[in-house]
């Protein structure tokens, strides 16, 4: 569920996301560095510095179709002027956490198997998770996750999206048919614990009320509500 920006003011993101950190520091995503300021392709796109309306003039394929993050008020200024603003989206920023979950949660239903994230379950890489990790090895070096098997199938998935240095983000999914049964939260519940006992502090960018809530239930704080852009290509 995507949720609209309805709001008068800019939502400039006031905060490095993990996305953003791990882009600076050219672990992930590219990079493209013009007179006054930079543009980060790290899962979203995020605009820093001041706006040059030749290079987005010059070149479109940086904005169009993207998901644009502002990181300050001249870039939300310009792009609102722009007459290819499709829709403004509204995320939510939560607080890092490095600690176990707080929720108390229900025993799966039988017909459900909670594994850990393990070389099976990367191989498969259930909804992309574990894509962004060089090897098994990698993942399971630097990152954490937890998975539910329903027969033969991996119907929920909750995992790190990337690791920068003790820093991992938390991506969660789980499948339509099998969703409001306590899944993710099992999921989520074993991914803290598991992250607090090796001292990794958790990163959630919850894109939606629904995670917002969940994360909050389970711990974290709200920091921020923020804008994303998108223009039509």
């Amino acid at each position: 569920m995507i949720e609209r920006w309805n709001r008068d003011d800019s939502g400039v993101l006031h905060k490095d996301t993990l996305f953003l950190r791990a882009g600076k520091a050219g672990e992930y995503g590219i990079s493209v560095q013009y007179g006054t300021g930079s543009i980060y392709h790290a899962y979203f796109t995020y605009l820093c510095g001041l706006p040059d309306a030749e290079l987005f003039e010059d070149r479109p394929d940086l904005f169009c179709g993207k998901s644009l993050v502002c990181m300050t008020e001249e870039w939300a200024r310009f792009l609102r002027k722009q007459p290819n603003l499709e829709t403004v989206c509204l995320r939510r920023l939560m607080k890092p956490l490095r600690g176990k979950s707080v929720k108390e949660v229900s025993p799966l239903p039988s017909e459900y198997r909670l594994r850990p994230f393990d070389e099976e379950a990367f191989a498969r890489k259930p909804y992309r998770h574990g894509s962004f990790y060089q090897s098994y090895e990698d993942f399971s070096r630097r990152g954490s996750g937890f998975v539910i098997w329903h027969g033969k199938d991996i119907v929920c998935s909750v995992s790190s999206h990337l690791s920068l240095g003790e820093n991992v983000e938390l991506d969660v999914t789980t499948s339509e048919a099998h969703r409001r049964r306590g899944l993710a939260d099992r999921c989520v519940a074993e991914m803290l614990n598991d992250c607090a006992e090796r001292k990794l502090t958790v990163h959630w960018d919850a894109k939606n009320t629904p995670s917002m809530r969940m994360a909050q239930s389970h711990g974290f704080e709200l920091f921020q509500e923020y804008a994303v852009y998108c223009l039509k290509a």
